[in-house]
């Protein structure tokens, strides 16, 4: 089944997909507010934002994945509020969606880049928040 999209998505429809191919990930500790699932293997990404009025495209890898948003491995520094639009490979499925950089950390080998999800309402087609009531895996 092609699942392949680039319009926004509802969060229900990122859930959907996110349980279908996310593992949960061992919670070692309770300071999350949201679980999180592992992708295995870890899934190629692109990123595509613009930084200081310059289109720039970033490769990385999605480390993990919830509700609300996913982590990302990438080379490449990205400030904090950012917007990006992210493809992932997901298998041969390849999903697109939009988002906002929350934080980036330094970690071996590049950065670790925390980024929150909007989705489309279903009723008015808007772009949103993440709900605070959704769950995955």
């Amino acid at each position: 089944m092609d699942k392949s999209r680039s319009s926004p998505l509802t969060q229900a429809e990122w859930i959907d997909l996110i349980n279908e191919y996310a593992e949960p990930e061992p919670e070692l500790s309770r300071r999350r507010e949201e679980p999180r699932g592992l992708i295995i293997p870890p899934a190629p990404v692109k990123l595509t934002l613009v930084i200081d009025e310059q289109p720039v495209v970033a490769r990385g890898t999605l480390l993990n994945v919830s509700a609300s948003g996913v982590m990302v491995k990438t080379d490449h520094y990205i400030p904090s509020e950012t917007p990006v639009w992210i493809d992932v490979w997901l298998e041969e499925d390849k999903l697109s969606v939009a988002g906002q950089v929350i934080h980036t950390s330094q970690t071996v080998g590049g950065n670790k880049v925390g980024i929150e999800l909007r989705f489309v309402d279903n009723e008015t087609g808007a772009k949103v928040k993440p709900s605070n009531t959704a769950t995955a895996t």
